[in-house]
């Protein structure tokens, strides 16, 4: 009966460990998470450390050692420490380069023909009105009448004379050949000609600004604000004036 009485209790701690061996609790599976790695921190180094280093380093997580002076070491295997290689500095990014200022081979600065059109209008009318007037005042005639007609045939008579006369200058330059023609009068200047001399006007903005130019044979022309586009006739002007100083010939105009 002893014997019995002993092995009742035997089954029941075999039981409950089979029982806990069998369906362990849930929290005796689980896996804490990795802490993150951190800095070792500043050591002292010390001659018979195997560093062959003497001083104070700071030991990052991930491997990497810095001295106070920011100096970066490394240390393969077990050997002494040694100055990192320095990191190539990055290449710096190219400028973009400036566009190109694109300087036509002709250009021509001639004035609207806005007086053209308002002379023949002028001439038209006039000259209408002063027939027609005519007709009306013949059947009755009278002083006021043909003083009215003579006015007219006079105004008709000044508007064709100013369409007539009408040249207004018009500037062009062509392959670097300044050309300023004033009705059938045309002057020619090479711009690219070391003897050329070219005074540019300091304010191209400006209503006063004008430009002087000068051929070797003493010719010389004064091109106003009221020809040309002045910051486009100065930009093309100098663009053939440059020229001579990269062919080696030499400037000779002032302010070119």
């Amino acid at each position: 009966m002893a014997e019995a009485d002993n092995a009742e209790p035997r089954r029941g701690l075999l039981s409950r460990l089979g029982r806990r061996t069998t369906s362990p609790p849930e929290a005796a599976t689980s896996t804490p998470a990795a802490a993150p790695a951190e800095d070792e921190g500043w050591v002292q180094h010390e001659p018979g450390d195997g560093s062959g280093f003497e001083g104070w380093l700071y030991h990052y997580a991930d491997g990497a050692i810095v001295s106070e002076d920011g100096t970066v070491y490394e240390r393969l295997g077990a050997g002494p420490l040694t100055e990192a290689p320095a990191q190539p500095d990055p290449e710096p990014e190219p400028e973009p380069e400036p566009e190109p200022t694109t300087i036509p081979r002709f250009v021509e600065y001639s004035r609207s023909d806005l007086p053209n059109y308002a002379l023949g209008a002028v001439l038209v009318v006039a000259a209408v009105a002063a027939v027609i007037t005519l007709f009306l005042v013949t059947p009755d005639p009278s002083a006021g009448g043909f003083v009215l007609v003579a006015c007219l045939a006079v105004i008709a008579a000044a508007a064709g004379w100013g369409l007539a006369n009408w040249s207004p200058t018009v500037v062009s330059v062509r392959d670097g050949i300044l050309e300023v023609a004033r009705g059938n009068d045309v002057d020619e200047f090479d711009l690219r000609d070391p003897q050329t001399r070219v005074e540019l006007g300091a304010q191209p903005g400006a209503r006063s600004w004008q430009t002087t130019v000068a051929n070797p044979g003493g010719k010389k022309v004064t091109v106003g604000a009221r020809h040309v586009k002045a910051q486009h006739f100065t930009e093309i002007v100098e663009h053939h004036r440059n020229r001579l100083k990269v062919d080696g010939r030499g400037d000779q105009g002032d302010g070119a």
